[in-house]
């Protein structure tokens, strides 16, 4: 800038904005290199990683996280969510440097309906240990050591309702049914797994949250195989994804120009109208009514007079005839007698089958205490060493008995019958 004094122009241009001379309008202006670097930086995108993977994919697992989270909160009754952190590729040999020396608990899933492939879900035998505590009525603060067989199906139930939800929001997303069908559920070491693994596998990482319990990683792997399986399905789709659905908007019509007015002797003439051939309609046939047929007259029956003095009754053809003579009727006296040949009440229901049990004793137990039965386990029944055993038939107690041995058979002898007021008594009861 020059050291002589500005003029009023030029102060005039410099509060408005504008360099002088330049023209009305205001000068873009052009950051320098301190602004760069104090520039925010752009907001990280979730699920980052590989660059490749389509939006139906990410949607995809968006969709199955979102449900699986919200059904094992809602089943634990406390926070817990999967939260998608990378998608990457990773090749059969780089797989064990990702998910290392751990142990963890896997299941196959596989998609029967409207999509196909499937995918392997991955979680940290710790985690799942803690899961499975809670589903069996724990806190989850002493997670078993070892997981046996029943905790093995409480996890085998937790995938399934999992994956039952999950496949009715990808039905909802799709616009069509869709299906998931879980596996068995194995653990132990990735390599322990034997999986064969060829080409490269998509690795989700996850991020598991479970109160203050959990706080670890997950996995999904998606065979090379299986991922275009699932690509493949999710672009051939059948019906629209309601969250992809966009409205349509009819284009504008382009603005005609403007036709000139033609003089009036110039304008066209309208054709004459055409003269169209109407067919004359045919002459409808004429019928004629037949003759009706003359009947002949039925002679009238001729009755004869009867004299005044005998008695008189109206007939059935309303005429008048002799009264009959009125007697009273004799019935025949028929004496109850039981024979052989005709059958009592009880005969008839002799065979009708029914069902006799012998009841040695009876337990009530929690579903926790039947879960924990094996081989080997022994159940304490409500009743003494000795005591008789008790004779039902179609579940109600007619007599009770003791066991015995017949022919390398068991068998019951019938030591006392429960009394009729006993019996209606337990009919009451049932």
């Amino acid at each position: 800038m020059s050291e002589e004094m500005l003029s009023q122009e030029e102060i005039d241009a410099l509060l408005s904005g504008a360099v002088p001379g330049s023209g009305p309008g205001p000068e873009p202006t052009v950051p320098d290199s301190d602004s760069d670097a104090s520039a925010p930086d752009p907001p990280e995108q979730s699920g980052a990683g590989d660059a490749g993977v389509p939006d139906k994919f990410r949607e995809l697992i968006d969709a199955i996280l979102n449900t699986t989270s919200t059904v094992v909160a809602t089943i634990l009754n406390t926070d817990f969510g999967f939260t998608l952190r990378e998608i990457k590729s990773a090749d059969e040999s780089a797989l064990g440097a990702i998910l290392g020396s751990q142990k963890y608990s896997l299941n196959f899933l596989q998609f029967t309906r409207s999509l196909t492939g499937g995918f392997y879900f991955l979680i940290r035998k710790e985690d799942v240990g803690i899961i499975a505590d809670m589903m069996m009525g724990s806190d989850g603060t002493q997670p078993p050591d070892e997981i046996n067989q029943i905790y093995l199906s409480a996890i085998d139930e937790a995938f399934n309702q999992m994956m039952g939800s999950a496949a009715n929001s990808l039905s909802s997303m799709r616009g069509e049914s869709v299906e998931i069908t879980p596996g068995k559920t194995k653990v132990g070491q990735f390599e322990s797994f034997n999986l064969t693994l060829p080409g490269t596998t998509k690795v989700v990482e996850m991020k598991v949250k479970l109160g203050e319990l959990v706080d670890s990683e997950s996995y999904l792997l998606f065979p090379e195989a299986e991922y275009k399986k699932i690509l493949n399905s999710l672009t051939e789709t059948k019906g629209q994804p309601v969250m992809e659905s966009k409205p349509v908007r009819e284009p504008s019509p382009e603005p005609q120009p403007a036709q000139p007015a033609r003089p009036a002797q110039v304008q066209a003439k309208e054709p004459p109208p055409k003269m169209e051939y109407v067919q004359p309609a045919a002459p409808q046939p004429v019928y004629q009514q037949p003759p009706q047929p003359v009947y002949a007259q039925q002679p009238q029956p001729v009755y004869a007079q009867l004299p005044p003095d005998q008695p008189q009754a109206i007939g059935s053809v309303g005429r008048v005839g002799p009264q009959p003579e009125i007697r009273p009727v004799q019935f025949t006296q028929i004496g109850y007698q039981q024979t052989r040949d005709v059958p009592s009440n009880i005969d008839l229901l002799m065979d009708v089958m029914l069902q006799l049990t012998v009841e040695l004793g009876r337990k009530k137990m929690k579903i926790k205490e039947i879960l924990e039965l094996g081989s080997g386990s022994v159940i304490e029944l409500e009743k003494l060493a000795g005591e008789s055993v008790d004779v039902l038939v179609n579940d109600k107690l007619i007599a009770r008995g003791e066991v015995v041995v017949i022919d390398e058979n068991f068998g019951i002898r019938i030591t006392s019958i429960v009394s009729t007021a006993e019996r209606l008594q337990n009919m009451m009861n049932f």
